[in-house]
Order: C-alpha cells, then sequence, then structure tokens
C-alpha cells in the first residue's frame, strides 16, 4: 500500500465546439494506472472464499450481447487494469462537458527514476491533440517490515498515503473499489 497514491484526471471542453470521436490516452512510466485501491493485508494471506458455480461461463456472458454506448457517453477501448496505458473515447463530447477518472498509481519501487503520467486527448473534428504530465519524485527510505506495521496486530504505525480511500470504501460498503490482495500475488 506504501507505493500507491491516488489520481484524478479531469478532461473539460471548455470550447464552443462539440469533439467529434474524443480519445483519451493516459500512460505511465516506472509504474501501473488501477481504477480501484489495492489492499494487500499486513495479517498476510487472505482466507479463500468458495467459488460460484456459473464462475467458468461468466466471463462470456459479457460477449453475448454488448452494452449500448450512447455517443455522448465514454467508453473503455483499453480499461485502466494495473496497466501501464488505457484508452477511454467518447462519440461526441460536448461544449462544457467534462469526464474525469478517479483512480490509483502503482508506483515501481525498483526504478529510482521519477514517475511521469502523461494524457494526451484528440478529436477528429479539431487541429492537433492537447496533453499534459505529471512528473512524480520519488524518494526512497529502506524500513524493516517491524517498523511499517506492528507485529500480529494490523495496525499501521505509518500511514499509507492510500490508506483513508481503502477505509471510506470499506465504511461506505462499497468493495468494489477495494482489491483485497494476497502477499503471494506479487
Amino acid at each position: 500500500m506504501f507505493n500507491q497514491r491516488p489520481i484524478g484526471i479531469r478532461v473539460r471542453n471548455a470550447g464552443s465546439v462539440q469533439a467529434e470521436d474524443l480519445t483519451i490516452e493516459v500512460a505511465i512510466t516506472d509504474g501501473w494506472l488501477n481504477e480501484n485501491l489495492v489492499f494487500v493485508s499486513p495479517k498476510g494471506l487472505i482466507a479463500p472464499t468458495p467459488r460460484n458455480p456459473l464462475d467458468p461461463i461468466t466471463p462470456y456472458l459479457g460477449r453475448l450481447a454488448p452494452a449500448f454506448v450512447g455517443r455522448h457517453q465514454f467508453q473503455w477501448l483499453e480499461e485502466p487494469e494495473e496497466t501501464r496505458r488505457f484508452k477511454a473515447a467518447c462519440g461526441a463530447f460536448a461544449s462544457e462537458a467534462e469526464w474525469s477518472f478517479d483512480g490509483v498509481i502503482l508506483l515501481d519501487s525498483r526504478i529510482e527514476a521519477a514517475t511521469v503520467v502523461s494524457v494526451r486527448v484528440r478529436a477528429a473534428n479539431l487541429k492537433g491533440a492537447a496533453s499534459s504530465e505529471l512528473v512524480l519524485e520519488k524518494t526512497f527510505e529502506r524500513v524493516a517490515i517491524d517498523a511499517i506495521a506492528t507485529a500480529g496486530d494490523p495496525k499501521w504505525t505509518r500511514t499509507p498515503a492510500i490508506l483513508p480511500r481503502v477505509l471510506q470504501a470499506w465504511q461506505e460498503r462499497n468493495y468494489d473499489k477495494v482489491q483485497l490482495r494476497s502477499c503471494d500475488d506479487d
């Protein structure tokens, strides 16, 4: 959890012209983008849950009838699921309309170079592309695990930046916003 940082990306059509076939591309170096928080329990492995007998066919059910996406709605071309880039598209992005992404950056702690998040927005009826970059410098501090989490107790002695969002999702019972992982998933 200590390598995660919340990120918010906002794209607004400030002009008076509707943007046709708008594409938003977000890329990251030395890290990953994810829509949800990733929580690794300080207690260790998470107990397995019983499987649903429909699990083997569930991934194929969505292919039977794709969801209808209107011209003014966004759809994922590449989803933000622990990836280095994702894309979203909209057929008709109206004037003064806004799109937002609230997710998480997972920083690669093996690389000491800065992490760069770049956003590029293009529309078929407008010239060129708008782009922006966010540079995140990393500070490394090597500590023993017992300096971060108390032994046998799930309380943190240091608070990860993402922990308030994990607790908020838990209190709101919005479990879809948190991915639970065991220590051996890495």
